[in-house]
């Protein structure tokens, strides 16, 4: 081997190495994800190595719910979560019994087709109205119960007629298999998993048009002062992904597919149905100041509504996509 080659081979070995220990040695953030439809961008920026191009390593953690995120988050145990409107009401006004020590920093996405009422078995509960009495599964401190209090009064069901069994979403398919509920509220894409559990003419309801969530980034504020440039590292690859999802869907399906198991197909189809759009708008301080109202009069929560602008923190964002701002002063 002449020696020309050899060092060419030697400066190439030098560069892997290199490539290699940066990789490692990048500060580490730990990022909560469930598998749901708004962690798509998750899933393709660390498949994509993104985050490491922005200079960070992310170690997703896989949750249950994003309740269950949004606490670690506040309890330190991870960096950044993601979670839904619902649970950001409750933590802020008390009802986790934690101290309300987080902010949004970010939306992921919104959308009014990522929640459902799942029947098992439509010959005997053909219609929402026919669900008095049946066992209804779902997510007690999540936005599984807004949804099915908006769900139940737009079709003229009593909110408290069926029997209310407390479970998360995940495990609700192998539930069903068992028999052990007639419907269930459930998450997309999480509620096809439900259908598919059971031999009985499933159907599934869904909230188009009478509900809206969003999929909101959250971390400490200490850990936003100390590590802004890690925040911001964050959302730019999540920006990256989010174009990806635009112009490849199928491709990022089909990655999303390899982390919960849904069809590819299937995941490209319900991304058609998601508003994906990294930014804060003001239409989610509407949001949470409706639900705030909402869990006031069922009894979650006590005293007066927070002002949910002070749970805001757009600083990173303004950084990195400052045209996606849209809040009144």
């Amino acid at each position: 081997m002449s020696l020309n080659i050899s060092i060419l081979l030697y400066g190439c070995f030098l560069m892997i190495i290199s490539s290699a220990l940066t990789a490692e040695t990048l500060p580490a953030v730990r990022v909560g994800v469930i598998g749901y439809i708004g962690d798509a961008t998750n899933f393709q920026a660390l498949d994509k190595k993104y985050f490491n191009d922005e200079g960070i390593q992310v170690e997703l953690r896989h949750n249950l719910t994003g309740v269950q995120s949004l606490k670690q988050v506040i309890q330190g145990e991870i960096d950044i979560g993601a979670v839904a409107p619902t649970a950001i009401v409750y933590a802020a006004m008390g009802r986790y019994e934690m101290s309300p020590d987080f902010r949004i920093v970010a939306s992921i996405l919104d959308s009014t087709n990522l929640n459902n009422v799942v029947v098992l078995d439509s010959n005997s509960i053909p219609t929402p109205q026919h669900l008095a009495g049946k066992r209804l599964a779902l997510t007690k401190g999540t936005a599984s119960e807004y949804f099915w209090n908006v769900f139940a009064r737009a079709n003229d069901i009593d909110p408290n007629s069926p029997i209310k069994i407390t479970m998360d979403v995940p495990e609700m398919a192998a539930a069903a298999s068992r028999n052990e509920f007639d419907a269930a509220v459930a998450w997309t894409p999480f509620h096809l998993s439900i259908m598919n559990a059971v031999d009985t003419p499933a159907i599934s309801f869904s909230g188009d048009n009478i509900y809206t969530t969003s999929w909101l980034v959250v971390v400490r504020p200490d850990y936003l002062k100390r590590y802004p440039d890690r925040v911001r590292a964050y959302l730019r690859a999540l920006l990256r992904a989010e174009k990806d999802l635009h112009q490849q869907p199928g491709d990022v399906a089909k990655v999303h597919s390899r982390y919960n198991g849904v069809p590819a197909d299937l995941l490209a189809d319900y991304y058609s149905l998601v508003h994906f759009h990294l930014g804060i708008t003001e239409s989610l301080i509407l949001n949470l100041s409706q639900q705030a109202d909402w869990a006031l009069q069922e009894g979650y929560a006590e005293g007066d509504a927070p002002n949910f602008r002070s749970f805001i923190d757009d600083s990173i964002l303004r950084q990195v996509y400052p045209q996606s701002i849209k809040l009144l002063e």
